[in-house]
């Protein structure tokens, strides 16, 4: 762990260096020693990275994760997601993302494999001079679990998500990177290419942060009689502001926090309920 942490904040400096730093570049892995990645692999791991193609968070797609582990599979945010895209179909992110996926959102897949055993990282690339393949520079814990029979499942990691921009369909803004916790992933790995689900708990703050501004563009950019926009334009201005989209109940019910993420000795990963979000992924293999 320790030598992760040094090589982490060595990533994040050379980044800095390039005006490349984003907000995932300040995150740091829990030093708790309460991680299933604590433990060492028992070889020198075979390495491979993956670039995700597309990303998907409708939830007939994602089919939702258990992060929680009560049997009940997860995904508050695909829910949500699906109410607004079934009124407004232009919100459905998976076309504009792939787009998105393939010019200035890299987001990685890193396996480290012994024998069966597996550790899977989800992050961003960056994409450094003279280097025209993403690297994923930050190191977070990972998900761990086992690869047999070119089934992949993995659990108790931590995934950078671009969630703003997932839900940014009008605007295009650069993306801002925050901190799922509980990855899990469940993946057909297939030659040179990777194929599943994962899913993570976000703080529930964060996810009403980072969604709210985006989805009151959106609504704000419908016309004037589509429903949302006017159930949600609570002051009647024409204008969808996010403390308005926060203070709708659609919004607030998605955002309340349906999961509580725990370490394998049953202590919360985060101080609240998280939100839980689960995503079908395609990625091909770049290194």
């Amino acid at each position: 762990m320790a030598k992760r942490l040094i090589r982490g904040a060595w990533a994040c400096s050379i980044l800095t260096v390039f005006g490349l730093v984003s907000a995932g570049c300040t995150d740091t892995p829990d030093a708790s020693g309460n991680r299933l990645d604590d433990a060492p692999l028992a070889c020198t791991p075979e390495h491979t990275v993956y670039q995700l193609t597309s990303v998907d968070p409708s939830l007939s797609q994602a089919h939702r994760v258990d992060l929680d582990g009560d049997g009940t599979p997860d995904d508050a945010l695909g829910q949500a997601h699906d109410m607004i895209a079934g009124v407004d179909p232009a919100f459905a992110v998976a076309p504009r993302f792939g787009a998105r996926l393939a010019s200035d959102v890299p987001w990685l897949v890193a396996l480290d494999r012994c024998g069966t055993d597996i550790r899977v990282t989800i992050d961003e690339g960056m994409v450094l001079p003279g280097d025209p393949v993403p690297q994923m520079p930050g190191e977070l814990p990972r998900a761990v679990g086992t690869l047999r029979d070119s089934v992949l499942e993995a659990s108790d990691g931590q995934v950078h998500i671009p969630l703003g921009a997932l839900a940014d369909v009008t605007r295009g803004d650069a993306p801002r990177w925050i901190t799922g916790e509980g990855l899990t992933v469940r993946a057909t790995l297939l030659p040179g290419e990777l194929d599943g689900v994962f899913g993570a708990g976000i703080d529930r703050d964060v996810a009403r942060d980072e969604l709210a501004p985006p989805i009151a563009a959106f609504l704000t950019a419908q016309p004037t009689d589509d429903w949302l926009r006017a159930g949600a334009d609570g002051n009647q201005d024409g204008t969808v502001t996010a403390p308005e989209v926060m203070a709708t109940t659609p919004f607030s019910d998605a955002t309340t926090g349906d999961v509580t993420i725990t370490a394998p000795d049953g202590t919360p990963r985060l101080p609240a309920a998280a939100v839980s979000l689960a995503l079908r992924f395609h990625a091909v293999r770049i290194r």
